[in-house]
């Protein structure tokens, strides 16, 4: 009985296999989909060309982002972007299911900006939450941002 032989494939540090690497920037169309002025691809490309290649990449994303979440509460109070990572979300995907955009998620968390009560309900629901906790940690957050500023003395 014969063993079938597969090919052996090196891991990169950041842990895919070599060969997809390689195939990352191929587009199927043969077109160069990058900007010309920065020669970058279009935001999320990447993100959504690693999820092709390799299924178990967004799995993996999630599990980072719960560690990365747990390691956080254990040095510092909970945090809007600790609850939102402990469900393995981005800000991009929170944004989308409560329907705004990835910067005013950011705004939130940074502290910088009031939320409106239907937003707040919206995120409350997407992290499964309630709204007495979300309102906690947005106020923990406004305060950690306040405390961040800058005073000078004229």
């Amino acid at each position: 009985m014969y063993k079938s032989e597969e090919p052996t494939q090196t891991i990169t540090s950041n842990g895919f296999p070599s060969n997809n690497i390689e195939n990352l920037h191929e587009h199927t169309a043969g077109e160069d989909i990058r900007s010309p002025l920065t020669r970058k691809f279009p935001r999320g490309y990447m993100k959504k060309r690693l999820e092709e290649i390799d299924p178990q990449y967004k799995n993996r994303a999630i599990q980072a982002r719960q560690a990365l979440a747990i390691e956080q509460s254990d040095f510092k109070p909970v945090s809007l972007a600790t609850l939102r990572l402990r469900k393995g979300l981005t800000q991009h995907e929170l944004a989308a299911n409560i329907g705004t955009s990835q910067s005013h998620i950011a705004k939130i968390e940074s502290g910088s900006l009031k939320v409106y009560l239907i937003t707040a309900i919206k995120i409350s629901q997407a992290l499964e939450i309630s709204l007495d906790e979300l309102s906690r940690c947005i106020q923990l957050d406004q305060e950690l941002s306040i405390k961040q500023i800058p005073v000078i003395n004229i």
